[in-house]
């Protein structure tokens, strides 16, 4: 069956969902498809996932709980129904952020508010993230030459890392998950778990390649109410170097 027919087969079975039609694939990456649906009343994002590794299978019942522990509170999409391997919720409207958004002072102070407003969410029954397990788990599935030296050295930074109060973190706030402008949200949260906050902040220095203009831009307004070493910055923007690298070698491998 189809990915599109076996997508339209589900939503037909939800009864929040009853007469919901797929409109048009909204993208296709490595691990799921999301496509926009019409509802009666609302639009909706279905995510469907693809056959992957199990270091790579998003636990889409988790994400479905912390989205609706989160409803309300300006962060993310409102859930609607979730099965393994599917993922229904809300459509935001709205524009996609680009790297270009994050050339914008305004707009850097923006994303810091967004995930200091994400930390101070109160989830103390999550279960953290376990980013050394997720790190050897990666290096095992890579089977790339190299993959377990580098998961060390990822190790060896982590294990030397500050305490630091865990938080709710995305793990992923890269400019391709944020929606919208003057109310800004968080899409994808499949890896969405308490956490070390600088993981986060990492993820917005690193991933876009920012400079130590943008940096000292992002993090002095970030930590306006939740102070910020920058020593850990550093360290962070290493483990999340690594981490980016040995996910990418456990796709490749698939």
């Amino acid at each position: 069956m189809a990915m599109r027919e076996f997508a339209e087969a589900w939503l037909s079975r939800i009864p929040e969902l009853a007469g919901a039609r797929l409109i048009r694939r909204l993208s296709s990456g490595y691990r799921s498809e999301k496509w926009l649906c019409a509802g009666a009343t609302e639009h909706y994002v279905l995510c469907v996932d693809k056959p992957v590794a199990d270091c790579l299978r998003p636990d889409r019942e988790a994400e479905f709980g912390l989205l609706q522990r989160l409803a309300g509170q300006a962060l993310a999409p409102r859930p609607v129904a979730c099965a393994p391997g599917m993922l229904v919720t809300v459509y935001l409207p709205g524009r996609t952020w680009t790297q270009a958004d994050l050339t914008s002072l305004e707009q850097l102070r923006s994303v810091a508010e967004l995930l200091r407003r994400l930390h101070s969410v109160h989830y103390a029954d999550g279960v953290p993230l376990p980013l050394a397990e997720k790190l050897r788990s990666y290096a095992r599935c890579s089977r790339a030459s190299g993959a377990d030296e580098e998961a060390a050295q990822a190790l060896a930074l982590l294990a030397g890392a500050a305490a630091d109060p865990i938080v709710l973190c995305h793990h992923d706030p890269v400019v391709g998950n944020i929606i919208g402008d003057a109310e800004a949200m968080l899409i994808d949260w499949e890896y969405a778990a308490p956490g070390n906050r600088y993981f986060d902040l990492a993820a917005v220095l690193e991933h876009h390649g920012l400079d130590a203009a943008a940096e000292s831009v992002f993090v002095k307004h970030y930590g306006k109410s939740m102070p910020v070493s920058g020593a850990e910055v550093q360290r962070w923007r290493q483990i999340y170097r690594h981490t980016c690298s040995l996910w990418a070698a456990a796709v490749a491998a698939g």
